[in-house]
């Protein structure tokens, strides 16, 4: 029994390696784009706000100045009908997790309410970029 557990876990942790593998390919290779980005530095996921299950969003920020002229300069909405949502927060949650990257990207398009800093809606992300 042991060893199917044991076969389970490694089985979990190359599909969880595959994702982020993926995910990291898809948005280096250009195939996720977004209107605006930040200037290149190391990328801190600083919190993420889940409104709860029925929730159509994750209000994310980053460290100071990831997304200028969005929330607090540094950030905004992640919707889960973002077609690549999965990707996009497994990568979120290891940044979380496993600290700084080396140099990051925050990728988003602005809204109507764009310039408005004290607003989570004046941006939305569309992608994360890591080097």
């Amino acid at each position: 029994m042991s060893q199917l557990t044991g076969n389970i876990k490694e089985a979990v942790v190359k599909f969880t390696l595959f994702i982020l593998s993926f995910s990291l390919v898809l948005f280096s290779s250009g195939l996720v784009f977004s209107d605006n980005t930040a200037e290149l530095h190391p990328l801190v996921v600083d919190k993420l706000r889940v409104g709860g299950p029925s929730s159509e969003y994750i209000a994310v920020s980053f460290n100071s100045d990831s997304m200028p002229g969005c929330y607090s300069n540094d950030g905004g909405l992640l919707y889960k009908s973002h077609p690549q949502f999965k990707e996009i927060y497994a990568l979120l949650l290891m940044i979380k997790k496993m600290g700084p990257s080396d140099v990051g990207q925050v990728w988003y398009q602005p809204t109507d309410d764009f310039g408005n800093i004290n607003d989570w809606a004046a941006c939305v992300i569309t992608g994360v970029w890591l080097n």
